[in-house]
């Protein structure tokens, strides 16, 4: 796995094509998400993130209304050395 509790990371990749606006959208690694399959973590986003529901995939993206969502570990880059404030969370989600 690529990322540990309490990373800071990145979104590289996800799921669904309909959700790439999360790619980019920097994250806090919470924990590991129980599962059989490939390795997944809860995280903390630094902003509300697009999620689809597995179970009714015809049913279009939604704005995620709390503030934690599950990643693929391969969807994830950690971001290491890089001291991460507020402030640069905030350069990190404006559009350049």
């Amino acid at each position: 796995m690529k990322c540990k509790v309490g990373d800071m990371a990145i979104i590289i990749g996800v799921r669904d094509p309909r959700c790439t606006a999360n790619i980019g959208v920097p994250v806090t690694v919470l924990g590991p998400l129980p599962t059989d399959g490939e390795p997944e973590w809860v995280v903390e986003p630094a902003r509300p993130l697009l999620l689809f529901c597995e179970f009714a995939p015809s049913l279009p993206p939604i704005l995620q209304s709390d503030n934690r969502a599950w990643v693929l570990d391969r969807h994830l880059m950690p971001i290491t050395g890089l001291p991460l404030d507020g402030e640069v969370k905030d350069d990190l989600l404006q559009p350049a």
